[in-house]
């Protein structure tokens, strides 16, 4: 008969991020994901977040997927944490836990989670995250401002928001930069009067977007993507931009892809120490080399770029302790079902 499980649309009326899906930007096929889940014997539903009802006690138990999507200002993205994490309240199963849709286009939690991870060797990567310029300004370590630091905004793809900072004045021009909030000029004048009619009032920061500062791996010239669904891990070498430090949104028509990727030895192991350790049906990675050491640079869990899936003729998987090749024959709606079930099978769910 099959068990039921249950698919969160978006206001599009799409699910998932396809890359190359048509109409563009519409999310998997719908009727192949239905048919990749029927094959695996579950009956897919669709529903859009506001058809459930939260009073309803039957949710306990439930299966229920989510995507998440690039959202200018969070706004539809905020709504859909709320159902995630109302859903996980009220008994739900939610795939992927809240936790790592909170972590989506949200790098100050991302940090968080690398911070709280029990695997010791993605720490070689140091960061420190501030609501505000002026709380920058007040409990950061300014001995440290010549320091070479990477400074990201809390959300942003393709590196839109990555700066790097090897000075005192580039560091205070970036942070005001990615931190400047949308304050109303009526709403500006009215606080600065406020300064003059109560005593020690102080004006609200227009800076209050929050941000990261985080250590700078010096001399390398390119990083690696990895995408994990279960046991398939598709391989995607990305050069920096020409005279950057940034490697992420450099152009694909750069990228090499599967077994073109150029791996250095140990780096898809690490990798799956990393999606091991979260315990996630699929991870996006962006790791860096340098000096016989591996760095994780940043993490994504629940809607990230497959374009790696796309491009890829092989992906790599893991037999006898060897990385062995195979042909990528899947559709990213298989790869992604196979993912799914693979995870609620190994996790009893």
């Amino acid at each position: 008969m099959g068990r039921n499980i249950y698919l969160l649309l978006n206001y599009k009326g799409g699910f998932g991020n396809k890359y190359n899906a048509i109409p563009y930007h519409s999310g998997y096929n719908k009727e192949e994901l239905s048919k990749q889940f029927k094959v695996r014997d579950f009956n897919v539903i669709y529903l859009y977040p506001s058809q459930l009802d939260m009073r309803d006690k039957a949710l306990n138990g439930q299966l229920i997927l989510y995507s998440s999507m690039e959202d200018p200002d969070g706004f539809y993205k905020s709504y859909v944490e709320d159902i995630v994490y109302g859903l996980s309240l009220r008994g739900a199963i939610v795939i992927p836990a809240y936790m790592f849709l909170k972590a989506h286009h949200n790098k100050v939690f991302m940090e968080m989670l690398r911070d709280m991870s029990e695997l010791s060797e993605i720490k070689n990567l140091t960061s420190h995250h501030f609501g505000a310029l002026e709380e920058f300004e007040h409990s950061f370590d300014h001995t440290k401002d010549n320091t070479p630091l990477v400074i990201k905004s809390a959300s942003g793809a393709s590196s839109s928001g990555v700066r790097l900072s090897t000075n005192k004045k580039m560091l205070f021009k970036y942070i005001k930069q990615l931190s400047l909030s949308k304050t109303p000029f009526k709403v500006r004048i009215k606080e600065v009067l406020r300064k003059y009619k109560y005593d020690g009032y102080t004006v609200p920061s227009v800076h209050r977007k929050k941000f990261i500062l985080q250590s700078f791996i010096e001399a390398i010239d390119n990083d690696w993507k990895i995408l994990v669904f279960n046991d398939k891990f598709y391989a995607i070498r990305r050069p920096n931009r020409k005279h950057d430090f940034r490697a992420s949104g450099s152009g694909k028509p750069r990228y090499l892809f599967g077994k073109d990727a150029q791996l250095p030895n140990g780096l898809l192991d690490f990798a799956n120490r990393i999606y091991q350790s979260f315990n996630v049906p699929m991870i996006s990675l962006d790791i860096a080399f340098k000096d016989s050491v591996f760095y994780l640079i940043e993490m994504q869990f629940v809607a990230f770029g497959n374009s790696g899936h796309h491009y890829s003729k092989e992906y790599y998987y893991k037999k006898d302790e060897q990385w062995l090749l195979k042909e990528n024959t899947q559709s990213i709606e298989e790869t992604y079902t196979d993912s799914i079930v693979s995870y609620i099978e190994r996790n009893n769910l």
